[in-house]
């Protein structure tokens, strides 16, 4: 047996805890040397950009990690939350998106650490650096980068959108970015009405100044960077231009002749 093996084995053996991908042709001694090495079985996960913390729950739960339950309670451990440092009602904004690979068993606890050392480590001293010129605080920066990340999927506009949203700011308008209606909406059913322009919610940018109160997904290092080095422009309106980028105004009236081109077809 195993067990026989491992006796005879010099000084015993280490069996290294953990899960193991194991085939019938392997025989007793071959288990055992599978067993020593420590090489486990790794579930791979891949957490894309811009994505909400919601939706990792069944990423893991189809990897058969974590209970889709068990993961969403851990995403408001306000325990953890003090210990990892994040200051915020939850981890939204803060698990960065990558591909993982983890090993069982593992809890959802963990695999929140995971997430957030490798957030921690895209977290350059640059980064703190700018923040802190910029007067905005952690939080910020990382809301301010999940609007970014849903507002455009093309990596070049991002620091272009950035610079829209900090205008905005600085000169007082509603930001009146649709991404965080959406996600104050429970069970968005992918239709956003003018109905829902007019609910009131902490993330209804159509009606409350300033930033959201957070994170509404999270963001990857590259709109991190662009909420913190946003390009020098006059633009504080932008469209869909029907390629997958967007046309910037600096100006309403601009803006309005371009929804027109681009939306309206006139």
């Amino acid at each position: 047996s195993i067990e026989v093996l491992g006796r005879l084995k010099r000084g015993g053996a280490v069996i290294n805890s953990g899960e193991y991908e194991l085939s019938k042709q392997l025989n007793s001694v071959e288990v055992l040397q599978k067993l020593m090495s420590g090489e486990t079985f790794k579930r791979r996960v891949t957490v894309k950009e811009g994505v909400s913390m919601w939706t990792i729950a069944p990423l893991l739960e189809d990897a058969g990690l974590a209970s889709r339950a068990d993961f969403e309670q851990s995403l408001i451990d306000q325990q953890k939350l003090q210990q990892l440092g994040v200051q915020a009602n939850n981890f939204e904004g803060y698990l960065f998106p990558e591909t993982y690979f983890f090993s069982k068993p593992i809890t959802s606890t963990q695999v929140i650490e995971r997430m957030i050392k490798e957030f921690d480590k895209n977290w350059t001293d640059r980064f703190a650096q700018k923040a802190r010129a910029l007067q905005l605080t952690r939080h910020e920066v990382v809301t301010l980068a999940s609007i970014i990340e849903k507002e455009t999927g093309v990596a070049a506009e991002q620091s272009i959108v950035s610079s829209v949203i900090h205008n905005r700011l600085k000169l007082g308008m509603k930001l009146q970015m649709d991404p965080t209606v959406i996600y104050g909406i429970p069970n968005f059913n992918g239709n956003l009405t003018k109905a829902d322009l007019e609910r009131p919610s902490p993330y209804n940018t159509y009606l409350n100044y300033g930033l959201p109160p957070g994170p509404i997904g999270n963001p990857g290092k590259g709109a991190i960077e662009a909420a913190l080095f946003p390009a020098t422009t006059q633009f504080v309106y932008f469209v869909a231009d029907g390629s997958g980028g967007h046309f910037f105004s600096a100006t309403l009236a601009e803006h309005n002749e371009a929804v027109k081109r681009f939306q309206l077809g006139q």
